[in-house]
Parts: C-alpha cells; sequence; structure tokens
C-alpha cells in the first residue's frame, strides 16, 4: 500500500490521539521516503514511514502504531524505526 501524505497525516492523528488517551506523548523524528512526501513534496507515496523514536520507548510506539494500522486499515509496519540503524544524532 502507497501512503499518501494526507494518508501519513490521517496516521499521525490517530497514534496523536492514542497517546493523548493513555496520558502521554511521543516524539520522533522522520526521515526518508515519508520526509520526502511530507516536507518536500519530492514524491507522492511512500511504502512506510521510517523513524527514529526519541520519546516514549519504542515499543510502546509500535504497539500505538500497530493499533492505528488496524484502526485505519494500514499495513503492520507502517511505521518503523529502521532508522536508528543510521542515527548518530
Amino acid at each position: 500500500m502507497a501512503l499518501s501524505s494526507a494518508d501519513i497525516r490521517i496516521a499521525f492523528d490517530a497514534l496523536s490521539s492514542e497517546f493523548e488517551d493513555a496520558g502521554e506523548c511521543a516524539e520522533f523524528v522522520v526521515v526518508g521516503g515519508a520526509a520526502l512526501v511530507l516536507l518536500y513534496n519530492a514524491r507522492e507515496t511512500t511504502k512506510d514511514v521510517d523513524a527514529f523514536f526519541l520519546n516514549p520507548e519504542a515499543a510502546k510506539v509500535r504497539v500505538a502504531a500497530e493499533r492505528v494500522a488496524r484502526l485505519l486499515d494500514l499495513p503492520a509496519d507502517w511505521l518503523n524505526d529502521g532508522a536508528k540503524a543510521t542515527w548518530s544524532g
């Protein structure tokens, strides 16, 4: 499934609601194709959102992202922290 800017923003809104309902917040840095779609309009779609999770722990973000995937019928790995392997900051 290809994710457009609108799809990603809807998913982020749902993810935000997940954390708001739990009284928490999540911070992450979006990189790769999703950054090109969201920030630069350099591409129309991306297959997933690569990110580096800053907080809370990655496990909480993954669980919330899985709930969002089920809610919005997105691929289970629509949001992933694969970017952590290249993060140096």
